[in-house]
């Protein structure tokens, strides 16, 4: 099995940590099941709620770190994020490596293709829409990864409230923080601290067979400079140019699950 050869670091995952037998390292294990998708009340792009069958999948229980894409930098000599980008300066990065104290935040100032990159040097891939919602709604469809009543959110998640930052970050968190917002699969931060590239590009009424895709690409979840409840929701479809950078796009990976014999 591919994950079974990794030895790269992934995803903030703390070095003592191990993962159970048969979940690569640093992931979770996403059980296949009838997930659902869309909102009623959403956006037009988002579709009517509705159940879609899922297949089982792993995904990173955080999102990917500074420290982790520093490995990737080191091995593969890939521009460090926000290189050519004047504004950005850098940010979070000196002399091709994280600042101090950023190690465990996650990786942002990076393209899609970045993110599809790492995802396949580590020997894993982007999630798909499908994939990340399901990770976020677990089986009964929450709004949002902690629940479906945002006066939780701020214990929760890393948002922007437009008067400040009531979790006391003001740019993202660690992301090992707010375990009390994790998904019902034990996800962390896939509402808020910062925006996650997935594998589509964007199709603006997915559930219509024949739709076009796009050129741009999807991001998902929010983030740290994110002010309203509603664009954090899980179903949520976010969508821009593919070499987009910000300090608010960041990513996960994700791997296909197991077959039917290993999960026997």
């Amino acid at each position: 099995m591919r994950w079974a050869l990794l030895v790269v670091l992934v995803a903030g995952v703390a070095a003592a940590e191990e993962s159970a037998p048969g979940i690569p390292e640093g992931m979770v294990l996403i059980p296949a099941g009838e997930s659902w998708i869309g909102d009623d009340k959403g956006d037009p792009n988002e579709g009517p709620r509705r159940q879609v069958a899922v297949v089982a999948f792993f995904i990173d229980r955080t999102e990917v770190t500074n420290e982790a894409y520093a490995a990737f930098v080191a091995d593969t000599g890939r521009a460090v994020p926000g290189t050519g980008v004047d504004w950005a300066k850098r940010w979070a990065w000196k002399d091709g490596a994280p600042r101090g104290g950023i190690s465990d935040d996650p990786v942002f100032l990076v393209t899609w293709a970045d993110a599809d990159a790492y995802c396949r040097w580590a020997g894993r891939r982007l999630p798909t829409e499908l994939e990340w919602e399901r990770a976020a709604r677990g089986d009964d469809g929450r709004r949002w990864a902690f629940g479906d009543a945002w006066d939780e959110a701020e214990t929760r998640a890393n948002w922007f409230d437009g008067d400040g930052h009531p979790d006391g970050h003001s740019h993202v968190a660690p992301a090992e923080a707010y375990p009390e917002g994790a998904s019902p699969f034990g996800v962390l931060n896939l509402t808020g601290n910062v925006w996650e590239w997935v594998a589509d590009p964007y199709v603006e009424r997915p559930w219509e067979p024949g739709s076009p895709a796009t050129e741009y690409r999807v991001v998902r979840g929010g983030s740290w400079y994110t002010n309203n409840w509603y664009w954090m929701r899980a179903s949520f479809r976010y969508f821009l140019p593919a070499d987009e950078v910000s300090t608010i796009y960041g990513f996960r990976c994700a791997a296909d699950g197991p077959s039917p014999q290993e999960g026997d």
